[in-house]
């Protein structure tokens, strides 16, 4: 499904101010309807918010790890091939996905009791949204630098803690709440 650049963005932003309330499906349901009302398959919307999340989510832990690596020792000494396993799955998951969707199919369509076609999103919308929400993932590490030092003045630390801090509370309060 496509839509032109700025009716997708205006149902992204209003669909966005859903995730305050609790329960987190609202948000992809408000997506869903506003773009049923664009004449956009609601199941299309639906799975583009739940890729978009999981690549999120992927990309703020890969992120963290790595600007964290070398903390991870004094957590647990078990930590770094944890750490280790969890990018090899992260990366591996990426990868996979364009072969593993269309195979869901005929699991969903079992489970449904009807034909349910799930397509893949071409290789490259994947490659560019991982890049964008690293991105963002950067972008959001250093305005929480700069609201620091505004409130607080220098307290030191480097950039690359700040965006390994913000993105690590982020992403373990996603997955908490």
């Amino acid at each position: 499904a496509a839509l032109p650049f700025w009716r997708a963005a205006r149902i992204w932003s209003i669909s966005n101010v859903w995730r305050y309330v609790p329960g987190k499906v609202w948000q992809i349901g408000a997506m869903s309807a506003m773009a049923q009302r664009e004449r956009v398959s609601p199941v299309a919307a639906a799975g583009s918010a739940i890729l978009s999340t999981v690549l999120n989510i992927a990309t703020g832990i890969a992120l963290t790890l790595l600007l964290g690596w070398r903390f991870l020792d004094e957590l647990n000494t078990r930590a770094r091939p944890a750490a280790v396993a969890l990018l090899v799955a992260a990366v591996a998951g990426l990868v996979a996905m364009p072969f593993v969707l269309p195979r869901l199919s005929s699991m969903a369509g079992r489970i449904a009791g009807r034909d349910v076609t799930i397509s893949a999103p071409p290789r490259w919308a994947i490659a560019i949204a991982t890049g964008g929400n690293i991105l963002s993932w950067l972008l959001y590490g250093m305005a929480f630098l700069w609201l620091v030092r505004g409130l607080l003045g220098d307290v030191g630390g480097a950039a690359w803690q700040y965006i390994a801090v913000f993105t690590a509370s982020y992403v373990v309060g996603y997955l908490f709440l």
